[in-house]
């Protein structure tokens, strides 16, 4: 403002692609410089105009350069917004009125979150882990002590896993920033998330590990690797914050990506897909939301009938999945079943996901949500069953007409099962999450097979007879469950 730097703006935002060795730039790599073009801090533009041999430059890596562009003209248009309405505001109230605002925020966020968090002094830790790194099906751990000291937390992720091979590493920044997401779940939700929240926040991250790699390692998977940073913080906290904690959710992204010619245009596409979403976990009082995005970010559904507009897909089904979710007190939310075919083309598909084999953990007697799998019905009626171990593969071709199925993970669940309100587990097997079987035999809740209404007095005799066998399981039972486990129906009469 009249010459002198007061505030800036910016904004960070999806391209479809931007290069690298598969159409939507998520390889399974082992360098960063398979994963496109790396930009470094240059002027796009200079007093206003254009530097075209940058923007040449850009275009030229990408695969879909038209939507890059228009893409990138959106971003520096919401700069040029932002920057007028800092300076009409500027305007309005002076210069020194909007830098006390801005010292004051900070210091109230800073004053907010010691003043909520709540926890004894001591240290907390837990660890969990990736199922591989796409270039190898070894578990990857991701482990963390939490250390209180009066208002301050100190995170730190010594006994991590070394920096992978394949592309899962999270660069220092993205790990501060998942700490943050950790600490803004747990405390008071109303606390805006700026530099003085962040004071009170200290965080060791070993150089050369998952979680601060070193260069040239690979990093385009990191969002999977996020996930697991705020589930591990929050495992950590859960004997201390019980109240507030909440069950594994989905805990991957399962980005899918596909790409080929679109045979309505004869041009190349590229569509990231981000329908593939999990569930939460359940918390004390409610249940995990069922097909939303991982905890950390804000991703959003896209409708079947914008895919099947924009790409030449045709969506074949998609719903939620049905005895997904952990079981519990409070359930966790289902992730989603979407199965997709090309149409007119044979393009390539790549997948970064994770959870494949590790599943979301449920809490105090919660079980554990179900895993993820992808498969391809082809052309001569055979399913194929894609990486089984850690949900990442690249360049895989589809013909025509062949179809591929993505299954999302659901959350864990929260407390005793038996515990569930039976009418709740009824709406849920009218609501088609839940079949009659799991409410027998996870619930003890029994329905009328012809009206589909509650049997209360079956349901009192059967959770009656199940009861021992839960307590006699319980005290075996860790408060962070990842394996589940079955009562013993065959105890009770047909």
């Amino acid at each position: 403002h009249q010459g002198r730097l007061v505030l800036f703006a910016g904004n960070r935002a999806h391209h479809s692609d931007v290069g690298g060795s598969v159409p939507g730039s998520f390889p399974i790599s082992t360098e960063v410089f398979e994963e496109g073009i790396r930009i470094p801090p240059v002027r796009l533009r200079r007093d206003g105009e254009e530097i075209g041999a940058v923007m040449e430059i850009l275009l030229a890596n990408v695969r879909t350069p038209r939507e890059v562009e228009g893409d990138l003209a959106a971003q520096l248009a919401a700069n040029e917004a932002g920057v007028a309405a800092v300076g009409r505001l500027i305007e309005r109230v002076g210069i020194e009125a909007v830098e006390i605002a801005v010292w004051d925020s900070m210091e109230h966020s800073e004053r907010a979150f010691r003043a909520s968090l709540g926890l004894a002094p001591g240290t907390y830790e837990a660890e969990d882990w990736m199922d591989g790194d796409g270039t190898s099906d070894d578990p990857v751990r991701v482990r963390v002590a939490v250390t209180i000291e009066g208002s301050d937390v100190f995170v730190d992720f010594s006994g991590t896993a070394p920096q992978a091979r394949g592309p899962i590493n999270s660069t220092l920044p993205t790990t501060g920033s998942m700490v943050v997401a950790a600490m803004l779940a747990l405390t008071d939700p109303t606390i805006i998330p700026n530099h003085g929240f962040y004071r009170p926040l200290h965080i060791k991250a070993p150089a050369g590990s998952l979680v601060n790699p070193l260069a040239p390692a690979p990093a385009v998977g990191f969002p999977d690797v996020c996930n697991r940073v705020v589930e591990v913080i929050m495992e950590a906290l859960t004997p201390a914050l019980p109240e507030r904690a909440i069950a594994a959710t989905s805990g991957t992204t399962t980005n899918a990506f596909f790409g080929g010619t679109d045979p309505r245009s004869g041009e190349p596409y590229v569509w990231y897909s981000i329908n593939h979403q999990g569930g939460w976990g359940g918390r004390r009082g409610a249940d995990g939301w069922h097909d939303v995005c991982f905890i950390e970010a804000n991703g959003w559904d896209i409708p079947v009938e914008t895919i099947e507009y924009r790409y030449p897909w045709r969506v074949v089904e998609y719903r939620l999945r049905t005895d997904s979710a952990g079981a519990g007190e409070w359930r966790g939310g289902e992730g989603n079943c979407l199965a997709l075919t090309p149409v007119g083309h044979d393009p390539v598909c790549s997948v970064n996901g994770d959870r494949a084999v590790t599943p979301p953990f449920g809490l105090f007697g919660g079980k554990p949500g179900a895993t993820a799998r992808c498969t391809i019905e082809r052309a001569d009626g055979t399913v194929e069953r894609l990486a089984p171990t850690t949900m990442k593969f690249a360049r895989v071709l589809l013909h025509a007409g062949e179809v591929i199925r993505i299954e999302a993970t659901s959350g864990g669940g929260y407390g005793n099962p038996l515990r569930r309100d039976p009418a709740a587990v009824v709406r849920d097997i009218r609501d088609g999450l839940v079949s009659p079987e799991s409410a027998r035999r996870d619930y003890g809740v029994v329905v009328d097979p012809a009206s589909g209404e509650l049997d209360p007095e079956a349901t009192a005799a059967l959770r009656k007879a199940l009861w021992p066998a839960f307590e006699a399981i319980a005290p075996g039972l860790a408060p962070i469950d990842r394996t589940g486990y079955d009562l013993d129906l065959a105890m009770v009469s047909a």
